[in-house]
């Protein structure tokens, strides 16, 4: 039976008998690091991510990316469930090396979660995000426009 969805995102997703409206994991990785290059002049970057198959594979190709652009990269993984608390704590360790920008593979709920953290850290440091399309650069919160 075919399947249609919306982002593939492991590696069977790319041979299975499916219909993705996007290209997932192989496209949106390079554009993540091409918006971190071009936009935010970023030379080193952290990566805060839950520890699942589906979230291993961003990460995988995040970094597969990040590597091809030559930008160092550390990342630190949570749990699918985190509270404030345990984001706080993975803000904080991954913003250790002092970063130019975060990227959070967290979605949904989660990424709630992440923000409400992330402004009570009061981090200045520059954050991009793959659910929303978000970026905080600074205080300052902006939708990056959803790209075609």
């Amino acid at each position: 039976m075919p399947v249609i969805g919306v982002l593939p995102i492991l590696p069977g997703d790319y041979t299975a008998d499916a219909l993705f409206l996007t290209g997932g994991n192989a496209t949106l990785s390079a554009a993540m690091v091409a918006v971190a290059q071009d936009h935010f002049e970023a030379r080193t970057v952290a990566i805060i991510s839950s520890d699942n198959p589906g979230a291993n594979a961003s990460v995988a190709a995040l970094t597969a990316s990040l590597d091809l652009a030559g930008i160092a990269h550390t990342t630190v993984k949570g749990g699918d469930n985190e509270t404030d608390a345990g984001f706080q704590g993975s803000i904080r360790e991954a913003a250790a090396d002092d970063p130019d920008l975060l990227i959070s593979v967290y979605s949904g709920r989660r990424e709630m979660s992440f923000a409400r953290s992330w402004a009570m850290c009061s981090m200045s440091l520059r954050k991009t995000s793959t659910p929303r399309r978000s970026a905080w650069a600074g205080d300052r919160l902006r939708i990056l426009p959803d790209l075609p």
